[in-house]
């Protein structure tokens, strides 16, 4: 990593990263796993990749669930260096501690992820919450909790959140074993067994990934968006049927201007 970050990897795909990288661009941490999961508690990648951020100068965008790490002093003070220069992106899809825990097996739940966002962003980090998948049943409403969906933004914005990205679930057409089973755990959860039958009749069955109808989830994206700006969040949206909502060019909610470390996105 610090090879890479000193410009002196001679591969092709390095070569071709140092441009964006001297124009400021931010780096992607966490788009095939999650960086601050337990495993780092036992790696310890993070702790050494933070330093070599701030030594470099490069803005690191993180996409967690992760709580512990980010709760601990050690990880906090190596944060404290810059905080400015690190952007968490906290996936939760839930207002419900027990519903999250049932889907996101063995990761922190909905109060922990946010706890954590707190941390950081009272150090100075920048935070949003990453609201996707949307998932009918689980993150707009659940017994007891008519609007979850709102409450959720509002604790993130508390949290310190300054945007969110949003995009309803797509269920794939073609399914492996694998996903055939993770697919029956998750509608067992949210308390319906057709949820892909139904879903899927709302669908384009040409499309590879079956995202219903763009009537189907317009009120509840405006809905969203609405309350987003209520907030003074910036609304990001990943979700092909409403791009011409985004308030900026970028679905993960980070300005196009006036941010010294994330206003440079590719």
């Amino acid at each position: 990593l610090e090879r890479f970050l000193a410009r002196e990897a001679k591969d092709n795909i390095s070569q071709a990263m140092y441009p964006l990288l001297d124009a400021g661009v931010p780096v992607q941490l966490g788009a095939l796993g999650d960086p601050f999961d337990d495993l780092e508690l036992h790696s310890g990648w993070a702790k050494k990749a933070i330093p070599l951020f701030i030594k470099y100068g490069v803005p690191v965008r993180i996409s967690t669930k992760g709580a512990k790490a980010l709760q601990r002093p050690d990880y906090l003070k190596l944060l404290e260096a810059n905080p400015a220069q690190f952007w968490f992106a906290f996936s939760i899809i839930s207002n419900s501690d027990d519903l999250i825990s049932k889907i996101d097996i063995n990761a922190p739940n909905t109060t922990e992820r946010l706890k954590a966002m707190k941390m950081v962003t009272s150090l100075g980090c920048h935070a949003s919450l990453r609201f996707r998948p949307f998932i009918p049943g689980i993150s707009d409403a659940y017994p007891g909790e008519p609007e979850a969906w709102r409450v959720l933004i509002e604790r993130a914005r508390e949290s310190g959140a300054e945007a969110i990205s949003f995009e309803y679930i797509f269920l794939m057409s073609v399914l492996t074993p694998r996903q055939k089973e993770m697919y029956r755990l998750m509608f067992k959860v949210i308390n319906n067994p057709k949820f892909g039958d139904q879903w899927n009749s709302i669908s384009d069955p040409k499309e590879t990934c079956r995202r219903a109808t763009r009537e189907f989830k317009y009120e509840m994206t405006k809905n969203v968006r609405d309350t987003v700006h209520r907030l003074g969040m910036r609304f990001g949206i990943s979700d092909p049927h409403f791009k011409e909502w985004n308030d900026t060019g970028c679905c993960c909610g980070m300005p196009e201007e006036g941010d010294p470390w994330f206003s440079r996105w590719s």
